[in-house]
C-alpha cells in the first residue's frame, strides 16, 4: 500500500467515523491545530499512544501552555516519512 493509498484510506475511515451523537468529524485542514483527540482519531491510534509518543519526541507537537497541540500537516509529513517500501514475500 503506498502513502497516497493509506492517506486516502484514513481519510474515507474519518470521512465515515461518528461521534457518539452519529455527527461525522470534518477533515483537519492543513494549516488545523488539532488536540490529542483529534490527532489519536487522524491516526487511528489511541490517545494515550499520541501523548506518550508527543512526550517522547516522536510525533510532532506544538505545546501552548499546558496543552498539546498537533499540527495536521506536520502529523500528514509523519505519516509519510513513517511509510516502508512493500517488501518481496518469501
Amino acid at each position: 500500500m503506498g502513502i497516497d493509498s493509506a492517506i486516502r484510506t484514513v481519510q474515507a475511515f474519518l470521512s465515515e467515523a461518528k461521534d457518539a451523537r452519529g455527527i461525522a468529524p470534518p477533515l483537519p485542514d492543513e494549516d488545523a491545530l488539532l488536540d490529542a483527540g483529534e490527532a489519536a482519531a487522524y491516526l487511528n491510534l489511541s490517545v494515550s499512544w499520541v501523548y506518550k509518543a508527543a512526550e517522547r519526541g516522536e510525533l510532532p507537537c506544538v505545546r501552548i501552555g499546558s496543552a498539546l497541540r498537533f499540527d495536521a500537516a506536520a502529523l500528514r509529513e509523519w505519516v509519510q516519512s513513517k511509510a516502508r517500501k512493500p517488501t518481496r514475500l518469501r
